[in-house]
């Protein structure tokens, strides 16, 4: 039984405070800071908010969720940027729904072509600590050389070729794997190779929240907009070096975006 994980990278203690390990307190951290970012306060309020939450997630030493504070407020100041331009147009915030189409789209496609493009090159990839501290790609390219190719390897162990359709099921890669085939567990580190290695080409129903769904929620109001779209870049984000499922924060808001989607594409089918 694991409390709170104690753990370091390149010599620097990861943080975890009250939460299980130091990825789930920085994704709670992320999460929480960037929903209030899109609240009506006062602005320095919001730069002393981003700042406080900064400066915890750098002490959990959590690179992604760094560049989630570095890249989503910049989205969040284009978006609404772009909203007052149109309402003061009188235009129903169409430049800033295809903004934010064309910016989730492009963090989609990263998320999904990344761990693809290095499917079959961990053979040519090197870790290395040059940076600062922990502030460095040694995680980044032990991911690329050894964790998204043998998380793709899994899908021809069994030497099943319907595995590469139809997935491994639950609990073929993952923490249910550490228990039960702890020789070959790999947690993935990749939303969508997390998401195919189990459900295989049925995992592209859920990806559809990010690729074709977020057009479902794009005629909501302003503020709800916002909201959503922040939530869903994060999470996007996030889902480049975690498999975001097995992060009870990041997993909870997954299903609430996949829950809204579905919700309006009823409300409109039912008008």
């Amino acid at each position: 039984l694991q409390a709170s994980r104690d753990w370091t990278t390149s010599g620097v203690a990861r943080l975890a405070g009250f939460s299980r390990a130091s990825f789930a307190a920085s994704n709670q951290i992320a999460l929480f800071c960037v929903v209030v970012l899109t609240m009506r306060m006062n602005i320095f309020l919001k730069i002393a908010i981003w700042a406080i939450s900064s400066v915890a997630i750098y002490f959990t030493t959590s690179k992604t969720t760094l560049l989630v504070m570095a890249i989503v407020p910049l989205l969040i100041i284009i978006v609404e940027f772009l909203q007052q331009q149109d309402y003061a147009k009188k235009k129903p915030t169409k430049n800033a729904e295809r903004f934010a189409l064309i910016a989730l789209t492009g963090l989609a496609a990263t998320t999904i072509l990344l761990p693809v493009l290095f499917l079959t090159t961990r053979s040519h990839i090197t870790s290395t600590d040059q940076g600062f501290g922990f502030l460095n790609i040694t995680s980044l390219m032990d991911r690329m050389a050894w964790m998204w190719p043998t998380a793709w390897d899994l899908l021809f162990k069994d030497q099943n070729p319907l595995a590469m359709i139809f997935g491994r099921g639950i609990g073929g890669i993952g923490t249910p794997q550490f228990f039960f085939e702890r020789l070959n567990w790999n947690s993935a580190d990749n939303l969508v190779v997390y998401l195919y290695v189990i459900f295989g080409a049925f995992s592209f129903w859920f990806m559809r929240l990010f690729v074709i769904g977020i057009r479902n929620w794009l005629p909501v109001n302003g503020s709800e907009f916002l909201i959503y779209y922040t939530l869903t870049a994060v999470l996007l984000i996030i889902g480049i070096t975690s498999n975001v499922i097995e992060s009870a924060t990041a997993l909870l808001i997954f299903g609430i975006l996949l829950g809204k989607t579905n919700r309006q594409r009823q409300d409109t089918f039912i008008r």
